[in-house]
């Protein structure tokens, strides 16, 4: 006979059950389908050790999602800013499914002040790392000036990404990066490195 009693797990093991199993609730039922009591459930855990880890549903799914997709860049460096760029962008727009839009957009919809903070802080942070790391390449390779690009200037470059994923996807599209990556994104990279005149 099966003990149905859950066993005692490490924090560190616990945790990961909880994360996977919030991510396999969203990928069967949705944002709107995910529950403390279907997680619980699914993670062989109690409501209550759910309710002292995390604040809200929200604070659950961001938790388990968002760090899953951001851990690594989705592409090498290589030096060539247009490539580099492309690859980037590309990269991330193949690893957001429309599912994980959903998702994204119904965060949006219920978190507070702190938790977009987090948010923030889990996304776009590691994007703006990454950004930086096309751009010294390219700065090295010689395919920008000598002026370090502005921090201002990655986070243009994330809203445009965020705006194309979230916000004008829709259903079965792919975004088009390499107009805006040609026409606005590397030209406003060599204007803001040039040296001065």
């Amino acid at each position: 006979m099966t003990d149905a009693t859950p066993r005692r797990r490490r924090d560190a093991e616990l945790l990961e059950a909880i994360r996977e199993s919030v991510r396999a609730e969203l990928a069967e039922f949705g944002f709107a389908g995910v529950t403390f009591e279907g997680v619980a459930r699914r993670a062989q855990t109690s409501k209550p050790v759910l309710y002292r880890r995390f604040s809200s549903r929200a604070d659950m799914v961001i938790d388990a999602f968002i760090p899953h997709r951001f851990a690594t860049p989705p592409a090498a460096v290589t030096g060539d800013l247009r490539t580099d760029l492309l690859a980037l962008l590309n990269g991330m727009a193949a690893r957001i499914s429309p599912a994980d839009v959903a998702t994204m957009r119904g965060l949006i919809g219920e978190v507070d002040e702190a938790h977009i903070e987090r948010v923030g802080a889990l996304t776009f942070t590691h994007l703006e790392e990454w950004l930086r790391d096309v751009t010294d390449a390219a700065a090295a390779a010689g395919e920008l000036g000598p002026t370090p690009v502005p921090a201002a200037a990655l986070r243009v470059i994330v809203a445009v990404l965020r705006h194309e994923l979230i916000f004008s996807r829709t259903s079965g599209t792919e975004p088009q990066f390499a107009a805006v990556v040609d026409g606005a994104l590397v030209p406003m990279l060599r204007a803001v490195t040039a040296p001065p005149a």
